[in-house]
């Protein structure tokens, strides 16, 4: 593909000729084209290729559905972060050339032809200068930034505005990978991100409305630093938890919120690790051999920087003692030496299987399954599910708490949405079929059950246009297209759904947020319905923020 008008230079887009192996492509859902996102920079330079050229750089909600048949299941399988850059930078470099000596008659040709070369230079550039401002002007009108409370411009406090490129790990030049969690609790929803700073920042919306009930704030106060994005996770139905590797030794921390308070300080849980953290709510069950339940949990999965295969921990604090760890740094080898390319995608349940475990492969990028029972107290062997997949799966568990059902979304490397369901009825040995949903993106998606009777899920992820895009599972199938929402986005959307109270009534809210243009975060909020299309429902308005579109940076 040729970046017009003159010079350009781009990564290239996933082959569309690599197929997931073994997959049929799904041909109801048409292609969307490769494109090019209208929020990147670009750099204006001269040099010796000409007067001017143009370089070109591309820059989880836990709310609990109830059991649905395993009918309705079943026909669910029927139907990276790019380089970040400082956004719209424009740097006009003149060309220069030797001066002439004197400036008598005998040099008037020469100083006729220099008027004329700069008249016509000076042209070039009000033409470059304001085409570039009709351009920018366009798209600032798309969705405004300001938010709510009139702040929706301004950085979070003392954080510089400069943009730095830091070596990122894990093929972030190929797919936009999560930056971005929520929790929410008590009719708020609170939404965590990395500043600039590299520091975690929330803000939180509140009540019906989705107000926001204040700036940004550094989590108990700033004065760390993080080598990743936050994952946070509501559980026991009063308590918040946020996890992040921190840039010491890339050990795992977290933070916890109870009774109106945070803790004090940040809880080192150890490791060193090279993913974000993965988080399951596992409730109330009985283990192996014993004869009394074990309370609820917050279970995490990482990928090691040791080892390269995926580790795990368990979080039960004591109610009023939630700043100890149960299992404190004592992390456990679950992938048999398995190297994992992904962040690991995970599922708990009540019922066996206890742990259903997701990874793309490390060499082959083929999708990797294997699932945990109490009733053994072991791992059952790895199914190979084929395929070739990049950047992160996404697990959603659609069968409740006391099931371990859960459906799958990930990006192939032909840069279409594939999915498959699993259900406890299918039996641990399945393999269920991976369906593609068709589509071309260049983030991976993030899903949430909307609906319950009958089940509704919702997907969103990124296009390679640059626009954010949207799939409905609806009365039993997929809906034909993926729905352009209208906006653009620079990083991989989060989707929402969580409960309102109003008054002795509860209702659910969806949200979908991403970081915009500025680094700033944009959203849309609307009283979650069925069957309306999301493009009619979403206001997208600013959010604020100085916000790194970085996924896993390890300083060298």
């Amino acid at each position: 593909m040729q970046q017009n008008p003159i010079v350009g230079s781009y990564p290239p887009y996933p082959n569309a000729s690599e197929l997931p192996t073994d997959r049929a492509t799904d041909h109801d859902t048409y292609k969307v084209a490769v494109g090019w996102s209208s929020l990147e920079p670009v750099d204006l330079y001269a040099t010796n290729k000409g007067p001017f050229y143009w370089d070109v750089n591309q820059p989880v909600s836990n709310l609990e559905p109830v059991n649905h048949s395993n009918k309705e299941l079943a026909s669910l399988s029927n139907p990276e972060v790019l380089e970040n850059k400082a956004p719209h930078e424009l740097a006009l470099h003149s060309v220069t050339g030797d001066s002439p000596s004197s400036q008598n008659h005998t040099f008037w040709p020469r100083r006729k032809r220099w008027w004329i070369v700069g008249g016509c230079g000076f042209l070039l550039v009000l033409i470059v200068g304001l085409t570039v401002g009709l351009v920018l002007g366009t798209k600032s009108s798309e969705y405004t930034t300001e938010d709510s409370n009139g702040s929706g411009n301004t950085p979070p406090a003392n954080v510089t505005t400069t943009s730095s490129v830091i070596s990122c790990d894990f093929k972030d030049s190929q797919i936009h990978r999560h930056i971005l969690s929520a929790a929410a609790l008590d009719s708020t929803l609170h939404i965590f991100a990395r500043g600039k700073d590299k520091d975690i920042w929330f803000r939180s919306l509140e009540g019906q409305d989705a107000t926001w009930t204040g700036p940004w704030k550094q989590l108990l106060g700033g004065g760390e630093a993080f080598a990743g994005p936050p994952t946070a996770i509501t559980w026991q139905s009063s308590r918040i938890n946020v996890f992040a590797p921190s840039t010491k030794g890339s050990n795992v921390l977290t933070a916890g919120y109870q009774s109106g308070a945070w803790t004090q300080n940040w809880e080192n849980l150890g490791e060193s690790v090279s993913t974000p953290v993965a988080l399951c709510d596992l409730p109330e069950h009985l283990e192996h051999g014993a004869t009394a339940s074990t309370p609820e949990r917050i279970d995490q999965w990482v990928v090691s920087q040791v080892t390269g295969s995926v580790i795990h921990n368990l979080w039960n604090p004591e109610v009023n003692d939630f700043d100890q760890p149960a299992n404190g740094e004592a992390w456990d080898a679950t992938m048999d030496g398995l190297a994992s390319a992904s962040m690991p995608g995970i599922v708990c349940s009540a019922n066996d299987p206890a742990h259903s475990l997701l990874v793309y492969a490390n060499g082959t990028d083929s999708v990797r399954l294997r699932h945990y029972q109490y009733e053994t107290g072991a791992w059952d062997p790895w199914i190979d599910l084929g395929g070739r997949f990049r950047g992160d799966p996404v697990l959603m568990r659609t069968g409740g708490r006391e099931q371990g059902g859960f459906n799958f979304f990930g990006v192939g490397m032909d840069g279409a949405m594939y999915t498959f369901n699993w259900t406890n009825a299918t039996g641990l040995a399945y393999r269920p079929p991976i369906t593609s949903l068709g589509g071309n993106f260049s983030s991976v998606p993030s899903a949430v059950v909307t609906g319950h009777r009958p089940l509704q899920i919702d997907v969103v992820a990124l296009g390679v246009d640059g626009k954010i895009k949207h799939r409905a599972f609806r009365s039993g199938r997929w809906e034909d297209t993926w729905e352009d929402l209208g906006v653009e986005g620079m990083s991989a959307p989060l989707v929402v759904n969580y409960e309102v109270l109003s008054g002795s009534a509860a209702v659910n809210r969806t949200v979908v947020a991403f970081i915009g243009k500025g680094d700033q975060l944009q959203f849309a909020s609307w009283e979650s319905t069925e069957n309306a299309a999301w493009k009619d429902l979403a206001r997208w308005t600013g959010g604020g923020g100085n916000l790194t579109l970085d996924a896993m940076c390890l300083d060298p």
